[in-house]
């Protein structure tokens, strides 16, 4: 049951991707990738204020996953975002060094934890 808290964020990730990079096409990547950021942190400080599954049963789980379902719709926006935003304002000689920052973040993260 752990596994599947932590599966449904991934499986979120990809619908995330494809929903925000099409309303960055649309209205700007730079506006999306605040709205991913603000649903990530959100969800986040909402996990962290979920009551226990002692109070409120089965219904904390399912708010959990929820939750947890958001953040990785947010993420999968997020890090699609980053990249291109970071890609596209790059000097065009350094486009791929600039490109890979975004994805270097959450292993260079867990690296200096």
């Amino acid at each position: 049951m752990s596994l599947l808290t932590f599966g449904v964020a991934f499986v979120a990730r990809p619908l995330g991707a494809f929903v925000f990079g099409h309303f960055g096409d649309k209205i700007g990547r730079k506006n999306t990738l605040v709205v991913s950021l603000l649903l990530m942190g959100v969800s986040t400080v909402l996990i962290g204020v979920l009551p226990s599954y002692d109070t409120l049963g089965l219904t904390a789980v399912l708010l959990l996953c929820t939750c947890r379902f958001v953040q990785g719709i947010g993420l999968g926006g997020e890090w699609s975002g980053a990249a291109l935003v970071a890609t596209e304002n790059a000097p065009a000689d350094k486009r791929a060094l600039y490109g890979a920052f975004p994805e270097l973040g959450a292993p260079l993260g867990f690296l200096f934890k």
